[in-house]
């Protein structure tokens, strides 16, 4: 099980997570760098049914800042429940967040995303990189840096 912190998170080690209303999370990862795959274990002290772990993926999110999140596993267990995120940043970086949306929860995940050459962010428990992806070269005609 991955800690997680509501309120005050004095070691910025854990992600942070507001609860503002019942069954209504805003969840913040911290930063992360563009050209990575991450893998994201988020739990919350919430029951979902069996009835609203919805197969397709795509009727969940709720795009708003366009975090790109791919597969969802929702398990419940007796009190709260694990929610498991891909997130694939390829060419995406500033102030990301996405909505996912059940019929008992709603979740605003947000990140900060720094570019490849911003240097190396130290993750939040629970987020794990599982692969980098290729960054696209530069002409040296093209005048980007």
């Amino acid at each position: 099980m991955v800690n997680v912190r509501f309120g005050d998170v004095s070691d910025h080690a854990d992600i942070d997570v507001e609860n503002p209303q019942k069954g209504n999370f805003i969840v913040n990862l911290g930063f992360l760098q563009d050209h990575h795959v991450y893998k994201v274990h988020i739990t919350l002290p919430c029951i979902v049914a069996e009835s609203e772990k919805v197969r397709d993926v795509s009727r969940m999110i709720v795009h708003t800042g366009h975090l790109p999140i791919g597969d969802i596993v929702v398990r419940s267990m007796r009190a709260e429940t694990e929610f498991i995120l891909s997130i694939r940043l390829d060419g995406l970086h500033g102030h990301l967040q996405s909505k996912i949306k059940m019929e008992s929860v709603e979740m605003t995940v947000r990140s900060s995303v720094l570019k490849s050459q911003d240097g190396t962010p130290s993750l939040k428990r629970g987020v794990s990189i599982v692969s980098t992806l290729e960054r696209p070269t530069t002409s040296p005609l093209s005048g980007e840096k």
